[in-house]
């Protein structure tokens, strides 16, 4: 995206919750696109928060890590 767009994106998403971040960025398209800046940066949120949730749980010895990796949302 755009510079200035992707400086005002960090600001209002700046403290928010992913819940938030996804609720409001999630199936955003661009022109005939079906996906947008907005709906990769969702993507991302989502899957780094599913990945590191997945390590913390897998870390405290309750499943294997390596199948979650694979699997992803978007």
């Amino acid at each position: 995206g755009c510079n200035g767009n992707l400086k005002a994106i960090s600001k209002i998403l700046n403290g928010q919750t992913v819940e938030f971040i996804v609720d409001k960025l999630s199936g955003n398209t661009c022109g005939f696109k079906n996906t947008s800046c907005a709906d990769q940066l969702a993507c991302a949120v989502k899957s780094a928060y599913d990945e590191e949730n997945a390590f913390n749980y897998a870390y405290r010895g309750n499943f294997d890590f390596k199948f979650y990796i694979f699997k992803k949302n978007c």
